[in-house]
């Protein structure tokens, strides 16, 4: 059985640290390393509870193994810190707690009533919430004591603090994971709250998220279909498509075990609508019908923070975990893992993880996004409700067909999903930014690096 220590120690039996010489700013000469300033709205993780924190925290973990990389995060009182491994392999990891939980009534009021003239004045809720005093000075502190040549932002939210980084004269990435507009959108049409709330927070988005993506040097996403929304937001932006990686096949050097064969699994954090709705359909829908053709299914959800009307639907053969400290036992001992995503954007680091760990997966072609797979061969695409029922019973019931995804998943993501020609796209655009070369605006597809078949692409912007 594998451990959450396996896991995350696969990443640094390819590192050896040494000592960085300094580096004079204007000076990024190719093969020097470069000293890289991370600002994030949580602490990063390699063994964290959801997709992003463990992408950022292994993009960190590699970049360190080239460039000096300091880390600046936001954090909420009794959330999990960045974890030791990755801390040894960064410059500094510095985190500021978050004030979210003031103790009287008047504070908390005061604070909800500023929130939303914020967002009148074209402020979004989540960037309000991220406002704070202490990590602006922390970010001044490191601007004038560290000197970063480049600082990456994780999220547009973290646009909030554009002012005091460009006030270092530095270079400025940002990572778009999800573009943001859309994730409000999505929220949006999800949630039962403040409808009117809601609208105002899309509009607030389009604003912001836009001004973010015109004042940073580049943006970084993660899919064709996101390049072309950031480049309808912002038409004179930098767009860069960089897909990411996944350290999950380095765990093992043949396909791991082919699983329980009645076991369907779930992975997703439920902050997140698109896995909130995914997870709602399986489990009122999709799993019933499974059940109507294989009697002793069982369905597990694997996730931070599930809303109480999911928790409420476990039993019968439903499992509602909630966060766990390990995914990999859990993946280990799937038969199938389910990913009916029917909105969101960015790539799906679950899918990615279970595809590496040579699982059987029935997802939506939104849930692949990014990918160059195919149906039939690493994984089965369904899109109905019917179609992921028939999908899933079909792979339950057929152990040889699981074997066979299982190894072309497997295969397919070690030729794939490196993180290398990731890190190698990264260096190549923070040292061309420090050169103060950009892209011309209408440039077709560029450099295709490495031997990854989803092809992390500079400059893309059409994004074909």
């Amino acid at each position: 059985m594998c451990s959450r220590a396996i896991r995350t120690a696969g990443i640094f039996q390819i590192m050896s640290r040494s000592s960085h010489p300094r580096v004079d700013f204007a000076d990024p000469v190719a093969g020097d390393p470069l000293r890289l300033l991370f600002l994030t709205p949580f602490p990063p993780s390699l063994e964290g509870a959801h997709g992003g924190s463990r992408v950022i925290a292994q993009l960190l973990a590699r970049l360190a193994s080239r460039h000096r990389v300091g880390l600046l995060s936001l954090k909420r009182a009794g959330e999990p810190s960045v974890d030791p491994r990755l801390r040894s392999a960064l410059d500094f990891a510095v985190e500021v707690t978050r004030d979210d939980a003031p103790r009287s009534l008047r504070r908390r009021s005061f604070r909800s009533v500023r929130s939303r003239l914020r967002l009148l004045a074209g402020t979004p809720l989540w960037a309000s919430e991220l406002v704070n005093s202490e990590f602006r000075n922390r970010l001044h502190e490191l601007r004038a004591d560290w000197r970063p040549e480049i600082v990456q932002l994780e999220y547009p939210v973290m646009g909030i603090y554009l002012d005091e980084i460009h006030a270092a004269g530095c270079g400025t990435v940002l990572a778009v994971h999800d573009p943001s507009t859309n994730a409000a959108i999505d929220l949006g049409r999800s949630s039962d709250g403040d409808r009117m709330l809601r609208r105002l927070d899309v509009r607030a988005w389009r604003r912001f998220e836009s001004d973010v993506l015109t004042r940073v040097d580049a943006a970084v996403a993660f899919t064709p279909r996101d390049v072309e929304v950031l480049s309808s937001l912002a038409p004179t932006a930098e767009v860069v498509r960089i897909p990411f990686g996944t350290d999950f096949f380095e765990q093992a050097d043949s396909p791991p075990a082919i699983g329980d064969d009645e076991s369907v699994l779930f992975v997703g954090n439920f902050v997140h609508p698109p896995n909130v709705d995914a997870a709602n359909r399986l489990v009122r829908v999709i799993f019933p019908l499974v059940r109507e053709r294989v009697p002793t299914a069982r369905l597990t959800l694997v996730g931070d923070n599930p809303p109480a009307q999911l928790r409420a639907r476990a039993g019968a053969g439903v499992t509602v975990t909630g966060r766990v400290p390990d995914i990999v036992p859990f993946i280990e001992r799937a038969a199938v893992v389910a990913a009916p995503l029917r909105f969101g954007g960015g790539m799906r680091v679950k899918v990615l993880e279970a595809l590496a760990a040579g699982k059987p997966v029935v997802a939506s072609r939104l849930a692949v996004e990014g990918l160059d797979v195919a149906d039939g061969d690493q994984l089965l695409i369904a899109e109905t409700d019917e179609a992921v029922a028939d999908a899933i019973v079909r792979a339950l019931n057929n152990r040889e067909l699981r074997e066979r995804l299982g190894k072309r998943a497997w295969s397919w993501a070690r030729e794939n999903l490196s993180w290398d020609a990731s890190v190698d796209a990264y260096d190549e655009l923070y040292r061309r930014l420090l050169a103060g070369h950009r892209l011309p605006q209408s440039h077709e597809p560029a450099e295709l690096l490495g031997r990854r078949r989803h092809q992390a692409v500079l400059g893309d912007k059409s994004g074909r």
